[in-house]
């Protein structure tokens, strides 16, 4: 299964925390999704599903993520969504022994 998508909760060990701060130093993607990259970080990461974690996005007045953007655009993001995530889930196959 690859690293689920959200940081709701996580719980990094410090030296972990150590490796990530030393990956990141430029972030190009959000850090759900560089954790998903283990075969890149050389960070295993454990997930437990379901988390036990309740998601009140909604009650808390929503996500911003939520912005109105043009057909064109949503298309676009859509489509390269889906072969990102296609990807990880190739590459997880690839470089995880599930």
């Amino acid at each position: 299964m690859p690293t689920l998508l959200r940081c709701s909760a996580q719980l990094v060990s410090y030296s972990t925390a150590k490796k990530l701060l030393e990956i990141t130093k430029k972030f190009d993607r959000p850090v759900d999704g560089l954790l998903q990259l283990h075969w890149n970080t050389k960070i295993n990461i454990t997930t437990i599903c379901p988390s036990g974690v309740k998601d009140n996005t909604q009650a808390s007045g929503g996500s911003n993520l939520s912005l109105k953007i043009p057909l064109d655009q949503r298309l676009k993001q859509e489509f390269n969504r889906i072969r990102y995530r296609y990807n990880i889930k190739k590459y997880t196959k690839k470089y995880h022994k599930i």
